[in-house]
């Protein structure tokens, strides 16, 4: 009788389970230590074009992706198809549109868990937000460009309306027949001082529209190519930055190595480095100005080594670990998404193929350090490549 009761008692908690599980949105299927399949709710065909149930307990987890693979589901997810030695999470895309995310976990006794989510709309507003991110970035930089472009041109017409003016005092003179030779070399002398000053102030603006445009090429195409990493962040400084560090003040002063030469992706890698530059001003510099950052980079074997860092208000130790989530932010509703040091982070070890890292001090300021290969790999490779987080 006592274990007839015991019975009852255990079908009775598996069958809340089995409910609690078929209530949930995700597809959640357990496999045990041999990968055979030993529970799972019901929601599949909702995710997958499957025709009919098609989950058997036993069944094992190549058998599961076999028959996606019939039914029209093939994912190149490195993760999905490994041995699953190690917790791991991926994007997966299906034929119909949707955007998945998978999330597999390890359980004491060898089983696995695999959650897979619908993130088609959470992926949508994502990316609208940092469309709307990149545009306002865009308006601050076009008019710091702007801005910058008014010296050099101004100069340049200023110089120019004066050489006009000498000329007509000029042609008046040899009009006359009363021109006198230290009127002549007086001539020549501010001729050459305002032409001196029209070509190299329109050479400084040319400089700025070829930087600028090399940064936005790069950043438009993300085109892969061979690049010195000491001239591609001067010019990433020069172009995007100063926009950025001069309404309050701020400076940013550079420690870079010269010959350091890379083969990788130049504008996501100029992308990072803006977006550090923009998280310390938003949050580290948030109720101070004139505040201080640097930009350091030397070489190490087989790659090169980048640490940003502020002497700004630093991140309490409880949000160190959460800054590179997505949508964490502690400016929600004041301007922040929370997708910046989340695509900070993704870029960095996906395309980039490298790490990065985060230390801070409450009151003293934060550092971030990027290792990054001198080759990066190649796409498909950076996206297999492991997504642990630093620390």
């Amino acid at each position: 009788e006592e274990e007839t009761v015991a019975h009852k008692r255990t079908q009775s908690l598996a069958d809340l389970l089995q409910l609690i599980l078929d209530s949930m949105s995700s597809v959640i299927l357990v496999w045990d230590s041999q990968h055979c399949l030993i529970r799972w709710n019901q929601n599949i065909n909702k995710f997958f074009p499957v025709t009919s149930p098609f989950l058997v307990e036993g069944m094992t987890r190549a058998a599961f992706l076999d028959h996606l693979h019939i039914n029209g589901e093939f994912f190149e997810s490195p993760k999905l198809w490994g041995d699953w030695e190690q917790p791991s999470h991926d994007e997966l895309h299906t034929s119909t549109g949707k955007i998945l995310e998978y999330n597999h976990q390890l359980v004491k006794d060898g089983s696995h868990i695999l959650l897979i989510s619908d993130i088609t709309e959470i992926s949508s507003m994502r990316e609208t937000l940092q469309r709307n991110e990149r545009l306002a970035a865009l308006g601050k930089i076009v008019a710091g460009v702007a801005h910058d472009m008014n010296t050099p041109i101004g100069i340049a017409l200023t110089a120019s309306t004066t050489l006009v003016e000498t000329v007509r005092r000029i042609d008046e003179e040899a009009q006359s027949g009363q021109i006198r030779r230290y009127i002549l070399n007086q001539f020549i002398t501010d001729s050459k001082l305002a032409s001196q000053l029209i070509e190299s102030n329109l050479h400084r603006a040319i400089d700025l529209i070829s930087g600028f445009k090399q940064v936005a090429v790069d950043r438009a195409s993300a085109q892969r190519r061979a690049f010195d990493l000491d001239v591609m962040l001067q010019t990433i400084v020069s172009t995007t930055l100063m926009p950025l560090l001069k309404p309050d003040g701020h400076e940013l002063m550079l420690d870079i190595a010269g010959d350091m030469h890379m083969d990788s992706y130049p504008g996501p890698l100029g992308e990072v480095i803006t977006n550090l530059v923009s998280n310390a001003i938003m949050h580290a510099f948030e109720d101070k100005r004139h505040g201080q950052m640097f930009l350091r980079a030397r070489s190490l074997s087989g790659g090169v080594e980048i640490k940003f860092s502020d002497d700004g208000k630093g991140i309490p130790p409880e949000n160190l670990q959460k800054i590179f989530d997505p949508f964490f932010t502690t400016r929600m509703g004041r301007g922040g998404t929370g997708l910046g040091l989340s695509n900070v982070h993704t870029t960095v070890t996906g395309l980039l193929g490298g790490s990065i890292s985060v230390s801070s001090v409450l009151g003293q300021g934060t550092e971030f350090r990027l290792l990054l290969p001198l080759h990066a790999p190649a796409y498909k490779e950076a996206q297999g490549a492991s997504s642990s987080r630093g620390t």
